[in-house]
């Protein structure tokens, strides 16, 4: 389905907001990137300047962040792609709970195959995979019911897929996500049109204060990888990276662990 015009006009407005913050973001000295990271931002680059047609159709960029393309999921090898993934989509239902598995939006381009009364692709069930991985150890419990609002960190981000899938199960969490700018000019456009209504913060170097000021008033916040070192929400409950972590070079890979250790996050899923 094509988006209306309308839609399509709301979502370059929001591509444009995420723009302005994420230009006024740090950015990592090249020699801090690893070989497969710089590849992945300069694939990334032309969305500095990206058209409204863009950005519509967004989701087409997974492939650069996540190696999904859409292009399999069309013509005569979808039909073996498919067929593949039925077997593994039926495989997590019979071991999970099916109410985990969360649609793929038509949002921006979505795409996938239908299973289950679900729209799903490849990138869907890594996603069901971590959200049944937190379940079988007890944990999405935790941040499903009622009290103290916890905070989630993702690290990279990726499109925003992840952060989708939680925040659908889980909606009452802090969703911190810390990166490299040019992903956020998928992740954070794609999160903000698939919640229009999210409390969404961005990190503002003119006032790093403010980025932890009411946190529990926020459903989103994207921030640069260069405050992670120094970064201090009220509380962490979960890190969750989704093979992020190993692009990295490794002394950054030790910061974010660290880190974790120091803030007494009981919980990281890699």
């Amino acid at each position: 389905l094509k988006p209306s015009p309308e839609a399509s006009s709301r979502a370059f407005e929001r591509y444009l907001e995420v723009r302005e913050h994420v230009r006024r973001f740090p950015h990592a000295p090249a020699r801090e990137l690893s070989s497969v990271e710089a590849g992945l931002l300069k694939g990334l680059a032309d969305l500095w300047d990206a058209t409204p047609k863009a950005i519509a159709d967004l989701r087409l960029r997974s492939k650069d962040i996540s190696g999904v393309r859409r292009s399999q999921y069309t013509g005569e090898r979808a039909e073996l792609l498919k067929v593949r993934f039925e077997k593994e989509l039926q495989r997590l239902v019979d071991k999970g709970d099916p109410d985990l598995l969360i649609d793929e939006p038509a949002a921006l381009g979505g795409f996938g195959f239908r299973g289950f009364n679900k729209a799903y692709n490849e990138d869907t069930l890594r996603f069901f995979r971590m959200t049944s991985l937190l379940q079988d150890a007890a944990l999405l419990k935790d941040f499903r019911l009622p009290g103290r609002r916890k905070t989630v960190w993702e690290i990279g981000g990726g499109w925003g897929g992840l952060a989708l899938q939680f925040k659908t199960l889980c909606p009452d969490v802090t969703y911190l996500i810390t990166g490299q700018a040019e992903l956020f000019l998928v992740s954070a456009v794609y999160l903000r049109t698939v919640f229009p209504g999210a409390r969404v913060r961005f990190y503002d170097p003119a006032d790093p204060d403010a980025f932890w000021r009411d946190w529990d008033q926020v459903d989103f916040a994207f921030a640069p990888e260069c405050i992670v070192a120094g970064m201090r929400p009220p509380s962490l409950d979960l890190v969750l990276d989704m093979a992020t972590l190993e692009r990295m070079t490794p002394s950054r890979i030790v910061r974010h662990v660290e880190v974790a250790y120091r803030q007494e996050c009981r919980y990281f899923l890699s």
